[in-house]
């Protein structure tokens, strides 16, 4: 094939066959991907994020380096000869890659091999496998450009600012137009709300169904507020916006000494939640995912570490919650958005099967850590927040059973405040095979 010269700056097409040998040493004991699916799902992960945050043109090699440095970081085991395909690549731009060489001793010193072929040639199994498993192709990446980061960055900056340096009453009616003005400027939230109250709730008719939707939007706005003031936020005044019940719990879980899981949501105030137990408790470790803006993402991560807290992004998560697990800590995780077919299972959720992550199940049993369930939710009649840890959810060891355990008991604590959980996200995209999308429009 010939090279067809640089890279159009709006994506990259790259295709890879890779066959990915199971790393030696401890990392092997601690469970293994769910078949070529969720290889595959590794690789686009991999490749989008890595496109987000790319200065330059994308060069293959970089991406097959990303793609083995996080297998290598996963505690996770591959199986033998899992073959995964992303992308399309141009095998002359690859040759030409002036990280080419690096590339092949990374992967020498990862104990993996590299296969490239052209697009159009199978991608061949070991011979240990009877059949090829399927490949999965990835669409164009969309590279977001410095201006737009920089431009999305001093509009946070300037948001966050407002909110931070004015009087209190006044940032509260600050937020609550820059909440309305989201609404405004995004309609498709309402829509999103509307279809999963539809879903959730019939029983509601359109005026109730308003009515959460509009205290979402009042609840973002809240938590807006709370983040822009977490540098004034200390150990002697967090009482002013959050009031704190079962630490008990907490304290006979460490006592176990095995560490503690927070399973949490988009419910209430999660960020506040966690700055206030650093601050009250001591820190603790949250799961995290990189947000696309890499400079918007900076500004969120410091003001999140202001108490304290460690910040655990999701490329890494396992090894990095196992490690603090081992050592009696503290880790705090999302629980309720939509997870692909790769890596979830169909819960009862609202009454409508929902995929959920199969992760936080498999850590909590693997590591033996107590498993909170905690929210912190707006008390109208206090003028603060409730962060109530409620007593430790048994963990049978049955991922879907401990999974749809713990969705049961996020879905009451929504049922008694509808109003501050994030209806805007499509919880229930993930269908079953052969089975439409809800979000048709």
């Amino acid at each position: 094939m010939a090279d067809t010269g640089a890279v159009p700056r709006g994506f990259a097409p790259l295709r890879a066959a890779v066959y990915l040998f199971r790393p030696k040493g401890k990392d092997a004991a601690l469970g293994r991907f769910d078949g070529v699916n969720g290889a595959s799902a590794l690789a686009e992960e991999v490749t989008l994020r890595l496109a987000r945050h790319a200065q330059t043109k994308l060069a293959a090699s970089a991406i097959a380096i990303a793609l083995f440095k996080r297998v290598r970081a996963q505690p996770q085991v591959i199986r033998d000869s899992q073959c995964i395909g992303f992308g399309q690549i141009d095998k002359a731009r690859l040759s030409a890659a002036r990280d080419a060489p690096r590339l092949a001793g990374e992967t020498q010193s990862l104990g993996h091999v590299l296969i490239m072929r052209q697009p159009g040639q199978p991608c061949v199994p070991h011979q240990s496998r009877a059949t090829a498993p399927r490949t999965v192709q990835c669409g164009f990446m969309r590279q977001r450009s410095r201006l737009r980061n920089l431009v999305e960055y001093v509009l946070a900056l300037v948001l966050l600012k407002s909110l931070e340096w004015t009087p209190i009453g006044a940032a509260n009616t600050l937020g609550r137009y820059y909440a309305h003005l989201l609404d405004r400027a995004v309609p498709r939230l309402r829509r999103v709300a509307h279809r999963n109250l539809n879903l959730a709730m019939p029983e509601l008719d359109d005026d109730g169904r308003s009515a959460i939707i509009d205290g979402v939007f009042r609840s973002i706005a809240r938590l807006l507020v709370s983040l822009a003031r977490f540098p004034s936020i200390r150990a002697h005044n967090v009482d002013g916006w959050i009031r704190i019940e079962g630490t008990e719990h907490i304290a006979a879980a460490l006592r176990r000494g095995r560490g503690v899981l927070f399973a949490t949501a988009h419910l209430g105030n999660w960020e506040l939640s966690a700055f206030a137990h650093g601050l009250v408790s001591g820190p603790m470790g949250i799961l995290v995912r990189p947000l696309d803006n890499p400079l918007i993402d900076r500004l969120v991560e410091r003001r999140r570490g202001l108490c304290g807290n460690r910040v655990i992004y999701k490329k890494d998560f396992a090894r990095s919650i196992l490690k603090a697990l081992a050592a009696n800590d503290k880790v705090g995780i999302l629980i309720d958005q939509n997870a692909s077919l790769d890596s979830g299972v169909f819960v009862d959720f609202f009454g409508v099967p929902a995929c959920a992550g199969l992760g936080f199940a498999k850590i909590a049993a693997h590591s033996g850590a107590s498993v909170i369930q905690a929210y912190a939710l707006w008390i109208e009649d206090e003028g603060r927040y409730l962060l109530r840890f409620n007593p430790p959810v048994d963990i049978t060891g049955d991922a879907s059973r401990d999974t749809a355990t713990l969705h049961a008991g996020l879905e009451a604590a929504i049922r008694a405040h509808p109003d501050q959980w994030l209806w805007i996200h499509r919880r229930w995209k993930t269908r079953p095979p052969g089975e439409p999308s809800l979000y048709a429009e």
